[in-house]
This record gives structure tokens, C-alpha cells and sequence, in this order.
């Protein structure tokens, strides 16, 4: 399962960078201020953008965040991983599209 909860998190980075140039005009350029901006436009997906950023440093990193222990995603975290990122998906293109 190693890379596939990274993969699904740059694709979602990846529709929210076209997002906010649509809407904006420009990309807030971190990965912290994207996140920040996701929780501000898919506010009814908060939750799952978190863990999905927890999954994406596990995948990368091999642990949540600094000085935690390594560990290994589980298929089930990789599985929750993909289906919060296709639930994403949608709400950004509902927002785009407004369809």
C-alpha cells in the first residue's frame, strides 16, 4: 500500500491548485497554505482533509509528524485516504462547475 495515500493526496493537491487560480487567481504555494485554504473552501470536509494530510506524511515520511514514531499505513487508512480524496474531488468540482 506504500504510496498510494501520497498519490491520492498530490492529486488532490493537484485539483485544489487549479481551483484556486480558478477562483483566485493564484496558489497560495505551501502545502500548509493549501491545506488551510482547503479547510476554508470544503469546510464540510475538515475531518477528512486532516487525515488525509496524516496519511500523506505516514506514506512520505513514514510517521504523522516530526519526532512520532515510524510506522506503516494500514489498507484500511490507504483505502479511507482514497475515498476522502474522490469525496474531495467532487465537492471541488461541484464548486467549479456548480453541477
Amino acid at each position: 500500500m506504500a504510496g498510494v495515500a501520497g498519490l491520492a493526496y498530490q492529486a488532490f493537491e493537484s485539483a485544489l491548485i487549479a481551483l484556486t487560480q480558478e477562483i483566485n487567481g493564484a496558489d497560495p504555494g505551501s502545502h500548509i497554505a493549501r491545506r488551510e485554504w482547503a479547510k476554508q473552501l470544503l469546510a464540510e470536509h475538515r475531518d477528512k482533509i486532516d487525515r488525509l494530510w496524516e496519511a500523506r506524511n505516514i506514506d512520505f515520511y513514514g510517521n504523522p509528524s516530526l519526532h512520532q514514531p515510524k510506522r506503516e499505513l494500514t489498507r484500511a487508512e490507504a483505502e479511507e485516504a482514497l475515498d476522502a480524496v474522490t469525496q474531495m474531488l467532487a465537492a471541488a468540482r461541484q464548486i467549479l462547475t456548480g453541477r
